[in-house]
């Protein structure tokens, strides 16, 4: 798999995507604090988001992320499960930055399809210290059980995680991003 160094918020960060990822806003909004990528084919996505920061520490920041996910996308506690959750090392930061790391599954329908799909997600937090104070939070959403009801059931299941080589790759080009 091929992948390419692209520029997020304006060139302040960067970030290598897998080749076959668009930029989802070429054809639809985002939120100024989002960037957002997709595999048109295998309806995977990555997404970056500048947020403030959480009151939670270490992984327990990884897993409130989680949660919040789990309720957006309307999934019950029965719906959500944590499958791994530590510490990250990114050669990106310095080693006083926390860095952490989950993954685990949700349970979630599609838009609004009655279908339940399996989605793999594996996230990401950065807490930026002052004068930043942010959390960078990276999720790679990936299907790895799709409904034969889902509008995604034609499409091919990835089966190689991209998760590694996308979140070592992230760096903070420009701290004026936050104003410091």
């Amino acid at each position: 798999m091929s992948f390419s160094t692209k520029p997020m918020y304006g060139g302040a960060m960067e970030m290598s995507i897998p080749a076959s990822f668009v930029d989802t806003s070429d054809f639809r909004q985002v939120p100024d604090h989002q960037e957002v990528w997709a595999d048109m084919d295998t309806n995977r996505s990555i997404i970056l988001e500048i947020l403030e920061p959480v009151e939670q520490s270490h992984e327990e920041s990884a897993r409130y992320h989680f949660n919040e996910l789990a309720k957006a996308n309307g999934c019950t506690p029965a719906d959500a499960r944590v499958l791994e959750c530590g510490r990250l090392d990114l050669p990106n930061f310095p080693q006083a930055v926390t860095k952490a790391y989950l993954k685990g599954e949700q349970v979630a329908s599609k838009f609004n399809e009655t279908a339940k799909n399996v989605v793999t997600i594996e996230l990401a937090v950065v807490r930026l210290p002052p004068p930043a104070s942010a959390d960078l939070l990276l999720t790679i959403n990936t299907p790895s059980v799709v409904s034969a009801e889902s509008s995604d059931a034609a499409a091919p299941v990835a089966t190689q995680s991209v998760f590694q080589p996308v979140v070592t790759s992230l760096k903070l080009l420009d701290p004026g991003l936050f104003g410091s």
